[in-house]
């Protein structure tokens, strides 16, 4: 909406003649001359359409319109005033601001966590999940992590310092409960929907590199979030093409099991994305570093199925 009154420094020096009863006081508050301050003050008036002030010798009386203003303006200076401080105590130096997708945020962070509040307990990680690519300074967070297609190149190309975590590879897996005998090889997948989560296309891929074919494979239901497939598959829903970045707790928790095959990958990249500055703040680079470390640690943990 436009605002009919157009001039701050007319409200600002109406504000300091208000609480002053001059306008000499009030030029010396904002460093301005007394002729300057006396200008704005009159230009209010005429936007207004109001008397502000009865002028006497020395000294200047507010109207009753003009105690009404004054309140208002004070009034909202002093929101002004505590909507500034509010932004600056919240951009505290402990609290790591962070947005990634839901699958991310679901089943790796989440579960991980704990472990960086107990190294770290100086600070305060609040994240968001969201699949929106937000901007990160604009939306005021300090770290993103984007998973999906794209390349480190084009994130630095945005203006981005950017970090590679893992390059994702997909397995298939199932629950130990879906079937009587507890395990599953490929010649059963023609027994059981296969699950897949955004392209099954990626089931192709895999039945390609090794060497399966199905006449008439059940492909089952497609899941909007990685996630939400790989909780179908620990409650039986299938057999599932799953990324490890999302898959592997349940699979070191014997809640997953995987099939003996030749994992696949494709584009997905995991990246953590920060806004370029000259120097990197210390809470962003301790938790950079331990996602970093974490990610290692998978690294480790899933080489005896990923092999």
């Amino acid at each position: 909406m436009p605002y009919k009154l157009r001039s701050l420094s007319g409200l600002l020096a109406f504000d300091a003649a208000a609480r002053h009863e001059s306008l000499t006081l009030a030029a010396q508050e904002l460093g301005r001359t007394q002729s300057a301050v006396s200008q704005q003050v009159k230009q209010l008036e005429e936007q207004t359409g109001l008397a502000l002030f009865v002028r006497r010798p020395r000294k200047v009386l507010l109207t009753p319109d003009g105690r009404a203003l004054a309140e208002a303006v004070r009034s909202a200076f002093e929101e002004i005033e505590t909507c500034v401080w509010q932004r600056k105590n919240t951009s505290d130096k402990n609290i790591i601001r962070i947005t990634m997708v839901h699958s991310f945020a679901w089943k790796w962070l989440s579960p991980r966590l704990p472990r960086f509040n107990k190294l770290h307990p100086e600070y305060d990680v609040r994240f968001d999940a969201s699949d929106t690519a937000h901007d990160l300074e604009a939306d005021g967070y300090d770290l993103g992590i984007r998973y999906g297609q794209g390349s480190l190149e084009k994130d630095r190309a945005n203006g981005y310092d950017t970090t590679l975590l893992w390059k994702e590879h997909y397995v298939v897996v199932y629950s130990p409960e879906l079937t009587p005998k507890g395990t599953i090889t490929t010649a059963d997948f023609a027994d059981f929907p296969l699950l897949h989560w955004s392209d099954f296309n990626m089931w192709d891929t895999w039945l390609k590199e090794n060497g399966i074919e199905i006449e008439r494979p059940q492909y089952g239901k497609t899941y909007s979030h990685a996630a939400l497939m790989v909780q179908g598959t620990m409650a039986g829903a299938g057999v599932a093409i799953a990324p490890v970045a999302i898959a592997h707790d349940a699979i070191m928790a014997g809640d997953l099991l995987v099939v003996s095959g030749k994992p696949i990958n494709n584009s997905f990249l995991i990246r953590a994305l920060l806004p370029l500055k000259e120097e990197v703040p210390e809470k962003i680079e301790a938790f950079r570093s331990w996602l970093q470390e974490e990610f290692s640690l998978m690294q480790a943990e899933a080489k005896n199925y990923l092999e």
